[in-house]
């Protein structure tokens, strides 16, 4: 069944996500939280980012991990969505096969690999250190394995506000967007970008 109340913070940190409307599937370990997709109109199902949480993206690195099981094919689902509006946000969606990267602050797309529709897959997105430009590098990870690397040529400060409450899971700042239909389980955070050794 649906159950609205928020998604348990493992760690004992006090960081648990706002739930709306996700109901429960078997996960990796135990349950996973379960995203049937539909309308973006903030009522279908999708995990709230805590405000303390998104607010380590503004201007120094981060990084988000956690098992994916993807179960639509349709195009800009999110994973990920952090942003204050539609000019600035950062988002990683499924769209023609691939993961798209995007930071609409710079209108800057990286394309990865993406993983297979309905096996789980563990994704750790590191935002983060300074390429020989001065920018934040970007690296994503699928099961360990880095599918791909970018240097991004925007300044984070740019793309969010401190204590912005637009920090998703599963859904979109473009409302034409879908929701993301797909299992969720074992997300964690992090307020540096991990090494491939840690990954």
């Amino acid at each position: 069944a649906n159950n609205s109340s928020p998604k348990a913070d493992a760690t004992g940190n006090g960081f648990p996500l706002a739930n709306t409307a996700t109901g429960f599937s078997t996960g990796v370990t135990n349950n996973a939280a379960a995203l049937t997709g539909g309308t973006n109109d903030g009522t279908t199902p999708h995990l709230t980012i805590p405000n303390t949480l998104a607010a380590h993206a503004d201007a120094g690195p981060f990084t988000v991990a956690g098992w994916v099981r993807r179960n639509s094919s349709t195009n800009w689902q999110r994973w990920l969505d952090i942003n204050t509006n539609t000019s600035n946000t950062l988002w990683i969606a499924a769209n023609n096969g691939v993961l798209d990267f995007n930071c609409a602050a710079g209108r800057t797309t990286y394309n990865f690999t993406a993983s297979t529709q309905g096996q789980w897959a563990h994704y750790c997105v590191c935002v983060g250190g300074t390429s020989s430009g001065g920018w934040p590098s970007i690296t994503l990870y699928i099961n360990g394995m880095q599918v791909g690397s970018a240097n991004s040529n925007i300044n984070l400060a740019t793309v969010l506000l401190t204590g912005t409450t637009r920090a998703w899971l599963g859904r979109s700042a473009y409302t034409a967007d879908t929701n993301f239909q797909a299992d969720l389980d074992e997300h964690v955070f992090y307020d540096r970008a991990l090494s491939a050794t840690e990954v």
